[in-house]
């Protein structure tokens, strides 16, 4: 990141971080931000897909990064589970050469839940949507994984793909904006803490940066930040919006 800002403050455009952000992330590395400013967290998940530009300064990557993680992907929910899927691996065809999960794996993981690949995208139940686009987000393999909700990845309705999930990460790196701890501490090796204000308050081991977080915990979850086809805030309405 090279002298990078981002707004930290939803109703109030001119708040942004108060010193810029200069920092790396390197293979392997697995990234817990740690912060009570949920608004910050969601802007840099949504500048580091795309969705969003930055107030200033600009971020370099020298691999693949994939959308946050369980999202749509801009998929029409008019198309058919197998379009959505043909669509997304022709885009990601170098991704999926590279992918330690094959489609057959997926498919026949997807036949296990009893969805089927004729079915629209629409026409899924909320819970298989879910599993869908989890689903997808395992299928390719990225140098890097954006994860700001983990909620449903660490529900029992996830238990097939957790596997696959640690399977895909091997030698890959993660940001994750999630406050669930389990998944801190399954799958991250490192911590930052950002103040409210965007100050890093602190960077190295996790275990370190769970012990020096005084901050409180914010009083939402993860699904009160939705990141979708729209890019919606389930918080406020904001004219702010990226598009996939």
């Amino acid at each position: 990141m090279d002298q990078l800002y981002l707004r930290c403050d939803k109703s109030d455009r001119s708040i942004i971080n108060l010193s810029p952000w200069n920092w790396q992330l390197r293979p392997g590395e697995k990234l817990a931000i740690i912060s009570t400013n949920s608004y910050l967290k969601y802007q840099l998940i949504a500048t580091l897909a795309n969705l969003v530009k930055p107030v200033s300064g600009n971020f370099l990557s020298y691999g693949s990064i994939g959308w946050p993680f369980g999202g749509e992907d801009g998929l029409d929910n008019k198309l058919t589970l197998k379009q959505g899927l043909e669509f997304l691996t022709s885009i990601y065809s170098d991704c999926l050469e590279s992918s330690l999960i094959s489609i057959d794996e997926l498919l026949s993981i997807l036949l296990f839940k009893s969805i089927k690949l004729e079915s629209k995208i629409k026409e899924l139940q909320k819970e298989e949507k879910k599993f869908f686009f989890l689903s997808l987000s395992l299928l390719f393999s990225f140098d890097i994984y954006l994860i700001p909700n983990t909620q449903y990845l660490m529900s029992e309705h996830a238990n097939l793909l957790r596997p696959l999930f640690s399977k895909q990460l091997k030698d890959k790196a993660l940001i994750t904006t999630s406050i669930d701890s389990n998944f801190r501490h399954k799958y991250c090796n490192k911590g930052m803490i950002i103040s409210s204000l965007g100050e890093i308050v602190f960077e190295g081991n996790l275990k370190e940066a769970i012990k020096l977080d005084n901050l409180t915990m914010p009083s939402f979850n993860d699904n009160q930040l939705e990141f979708s086809n729209n890019f919606k805030n389930l918080e406020l309405n904001d004219c702010n919006r990226g598009e996939f």
